[in-house]
């Protein structure tokens, strides 16, 4: 008897670890960043910053870009999701357009509405969620199509490939009705759900955020109002907390949005991207009502806060306070036809000479250019 009470007892201790799936993790289980109105403030980058490459993309009638949704860099190559355009380009690292990756219609490699797009550096694929038709469709970094697979009617706001897995952010729709942050996916088959909310709620809901980026070839799942990013693998694997301390949003607020616009202006949590490479982190956040750029420099255990620097005339603009993309030891910015505009209009009181000569070539109807900022 003492021997069958046992192996029961076990069994129900191997299965409470097996179904921890990240909504149970204390605060000591992560790495804490703590954030509070103490934390210093620079708008001078040098520091940090070892060099700047600008890139202009090139501006041609078939390369025209409505507005960058997201971009990825693989095999040197940059590739922009330009949603309201319903186009995915390929330019090289020196801005020059390449071709398109895909075309609209109704053949089975063609897609109607491209709602969110990833890449898997390792094979150099690329990958387009069609919401209209519930599926994947895969090309390589040339434009050739590679395959499509089609996902029963599940939609997803945003989703990542990682190890031939397809990982979906399901934002406020329900699988199967049970409610899930994030579903992982082999061919078109689910193969473990993560986050899981205990009961269906009406007012479920997420502000619109990439909720992905890969470091050291892992997948991390970043949640913004918890302020808690984890390492997906089999289970979820603690990451970092940003702890804003009294702040904190509280985690009521993530499921009712009326509670939310309400007290938003009270409590501090994420927004924007999240990005980490090797030696930062890179993150905004809202502390009531300002919004305020993160570095946290790793190996010093340290937070600055980056203010925009007004003064254009300064060496480093204030595009670095909003980075899209880090890799290796960069960030990627993208800076808008109409920002480079305005900054011709006083090109000649720029001490970035550099800076000066890219925006006098740039007009309202020129493609965006990319800041390179490579870190020391």
């Amino acid at each position: 008897m003492k021997k069958i009470l046992c192996i029961i007892f076990c069994l129900f201790i191997f299965v409470g670890c097996e179904t921890k799936t990240g909504n149970e993790f204390e605060k000591e289980d992560f790495t804490v960043i703590s954030i509070d109105e103490s934390i210093p403030e620079t708008g001078i980058l040098d520091s940090f910053i070892d060099s700047i490459k600008y890139i202009p993309l090139e501006t041609n009638k078939e390369s025209m870009i409505h507005s960058i949704t997201r971009f990825e860099v693989i095999d040197e190559k940059i590739v922009i999701f330009d949603k309201p355009g319903k186009s995915v380009l390929v330019f090289n690292s020196e801005g020059r357009f390449l071709h398109k990756i895909g075309k609209i219609g109704t053949g089975y490699d063609e897609f109607l509405d491209i709602r969110s797009i990833a890449t898997d550096e390792s094979k150099n694929r690329i990958y387009l969620f069609d919401q209209m038709q519930s599926a994947v469709l895969e090309f390589d970094i040339a434009g050739n199509f590679i395959d499509k697979t089609y996902f029963n009617n599940i939609f997803f706001s945003y989703f990542k490939k990682s190890n031939d897995k397809i990982y979906c952010f399901m934002h406020n729709r329900p699988y199967k009705r049970n409610f899930y942050d994030l579903i992982c996916f082999e061919q078109n088959e689910v193969e473990k759900m993560y986050f899981p909310f205990s009961k269906k709620d009406d007012n479920f809901w997420f502000l619109p955020q990439y909720p992905f980026y890969i470091f050291n070839n892992q997948l991390n799942f970043v949640d913004i109002f918890s302020g808690r990013t984890f390492v997906i693998s089999d289970n979820p694997v603690p990451g970092y907390l940003i702890d804003f301390g009294q702040k904190q949003m509280p985690l009521k607020y993530r499921k009712h949005k009326d509670l939310f616009f309400e007290n938003k202006n009270d409590f501090a949590y994420l927004t924007l991207e999240f990005l980490e490479n090797e030696k930062y982190l890179q993150f905004s956040y809202h502390w009531g009502k300002d919004i305020f750029n993160c570095l946290f420099i790793k190996n010093e255990n340290k937070a600055i806060k980056i203010r925009n620097p007004y003064n254009w005339q300064e060496r480093v603009p204030a595009l670095f306070v909003k980075p899209s993309f880090a890799k290796d030891n960069y960030f990627i910015s993208v800076f808008n036809n109409l920002q480079c505009v305005n900054l011709r209009k006083i090109s000649k009181r720029l001490k970035d000479q550099q800076l000066a000569n890219v925006v006098k070539n740039i007009d309202i109807g020129s493609n965006p250019v990319l800041i390179m900022y490579f870190l020391k």
